[in-house]
């Protein structure tokens, strides 16, 4: 006979059929504070046509992660500590045309969890494979380049050009005279390496300029853009169409511009 909704929560939940997890069901939809980060950025060099600039950024394991009894909940962090460092460049040869490049590398820190050690095609994993392992999710490599034609004062048309890699995930047994325990971790390292080309382009307004003369910039724009090639299982192919609005406004200190007098203009 066909299982109802309880049959299959009885077998879920009941120890007696080997996997004492939560039911499967709808829960509302509650807000969690994701992992937190904290971030720095400094110019680095500006000379002429040339500006780099270097940053670190920190990432805190304030997130909640996803319960290995549940089948189906999604967390809301790794739930491990993360060092982040870039770097980037703007060179312009002429008043029409730059290069922006980009690079990031972050670095994952191990930490410990509970998981069910299973492959990503067993997702009703029984209770013997539940333990604690730690885990050192695989370090990320991002760089890109971004050529740019300025059309205006205001509006630039830019293209753009990803790399973006991820190493295997790695998982260890934390206690190995754990006699409970009969997962097999290394099952969750397969297919966790990825890797991506995304291809895309956009148009960037800014406006620094206001009636009066100087101001504050305002920023805007629309960015397009594709992963065209890849490797890995989990790896998606995505595609992006950001819009975005940037305003600027004066924290402290500083003097109001002063205004133009159109009749010496």
């Amino acid at each position: 006979a066909r299982l109802s909704a309880a049959d299959v929560n009885t077998m879920l939940q009941d120890s007696a059929y080997g996997h004492a997890a939560d039911p499967l069901e709808f829960v509302k939809f509650r807000q969690k504070l994701g992992d937190a980060e904290l971030g720095v950025r400094v110019g680095l060099l500006r000379a002429g046509a040339l500006r780099t600039v270097v940053s670190g950024t920190v990432r805190l394991p304030t997130g909640k992660l996803d319960s290995p009894d549940n089948y189906t909940d999604i967390g809301t962090g790794d739930g491990q500590p993360d060092i982040e460092l870039g770097f980037e460049g703007y060179w312009q040869p002429s008043p029409f045309l730059a290069l922006a490049t980009m690079a990031s590398y972050n670095l994952q820190l191990t930490h410990q969890l509970v998981r069910r050690a299973t492959s990503h095609d067993e997702p009703l994993a029984p209770l013997f494979t539940r333990g604690t392992v730690s885990r050192n999710l695989g370090d990320e490599l991002r760089v890109g380049v971004f050529p740019s034609l300025r059309l205006s004062d205001a509006f630039t048309v830019y293209g753009s050009a990803l790399y973006y890699r991820k190493s295997t995930d790695r998982f260890t047994v934390v206690d190995p005279t754990d006699s409970g325990y009969a997962g097999n971790p290394s099952r969750l390292e397969f297919e966790t390496t990825q890797s991506t080309w995304s291809f895309g382009g956009g148009v960037f307004y800014r406006a620094a300029r206001g009636r009066t003369g100087a101001a504050l910039p305002v920023e805007a724009g629309v960015d397009y853009r594709a992963a065209l090639r890849g490797s890995g299982g989990q790896t998606p192919k995505s595609v992006s169409l950001n819009f975005y609005l940037r305003l600027f406004w004066r924290w402290s200190g500083g003097t109001e511009e002063p205004s133009v007098d159109s009749s010496q203009s």
